[in-house]
């Protein structure tokens, strides 16, 4: 399978002086996202915090220096606390599209029914899933990006919490779009000067769902008010990818 071309030995000294960290929004393409960056770093440069199986998991963030590229699923918090001198990129994803791809990720592929979210969404179809969240202000549930952003409660006023999230979001040096995935990975290639990708590997996906044209209008329109504030996060998201890449 081709893929993308490898950092030359010559450039790898260049490349140390530029450090990332990925913030990996869970379903927006992540793992596939993160083989990608295997493949132009090198497997021995990048490394994903969330592996349990790792044994770099449970090193401190100065032990983890050596890697050019680190990928998890951290909030803006945690990044600027632990690894403020790396260069941030992520994905956003159409909240709805996010949400279902979740639901039924939870529903038919996630094993550990200790997580409430998981036991709930594998015992009950979605519309009763809806209905026991839909009174929780649950970020983890309904604005998940947004919760990245820092917000692990809505503990302000809408509108400050909105314009707080745009401006965090503002401050990262790469955003990229789920539906716009190809298009995304050209503009962060040649942004960092990476080889391009040939390539989308097809990693973690959601084989069991509906698409949302299949949706019921009443359940797309619930889906939309319940992540409004992912929503706006993610509108912002795009227009910050149009200008960014007019500008390139």
């Amino acid at each position: 399978m081709p893929k993308a071309d490898s950092i030359s030995e010559e450039s790898k000294e260049r490349f140390k002086l530029n450090k990332f960290l990925f913030l990996h929004i869970p379903k927006t393409a992540g793992l596939s996202l993160f083989k990608i960056f295997e493949n132009i770093l090198g497997y021995q440069n990048v490394f994903h915090i969330n592996n349990p199986k790792g044994k770099a998991a449970r090193q401190q963030p100065h032990e983890l220096n050596k890697y050019t590229l680190l990928a998890g699923h951290l909030t803006l918090e945690e990044y600027k606390k632990h690894f403020p001198d790396r260069r941030c990129l992520l994905f956003l994803r159409n909240p709805v599209d996010r949400f279902i791809s979740h639901f039924f990720f939870a529903k038919y592929n996630m094993q550990d029914t200790s997580l409430p979210f998981v036991k709930a969404a594998q015992s009950m179809d979605l519309e009763k899933y809806i209905k026991l969240y839909q009174n929780q202000n649950k970020m983890s549930i309904w604005n998940l990006q947004t919760l990245h952003m820092g917000f692990h409660e809505i503990t302000l006023p809408r509108s400050e919490l909105v314009k707080l999230a745009r401006e965090r979001l503002a401050e990262v040096d790469f955003v990229g779009i789920y539906e716009s995935l190809s298009e995304s990975l050209d503009f962060l290639c040649d942004h960092f000067h990476w080889p391009p990708v040939k390539e989308i590997p097809n990693i973690n996906t959601t084989l069991i769902r509906p698409q949302l044209p299949q949706l019921d209008a009443s359940i797309t329109a619930k889906l939309t008010e319940l992540c409004s504030l992912d929503m706006e996060l993610y509108q912002y998201g795009l227009s910050l990818f149009d200008q960014r890449r007019k500008v390139k």
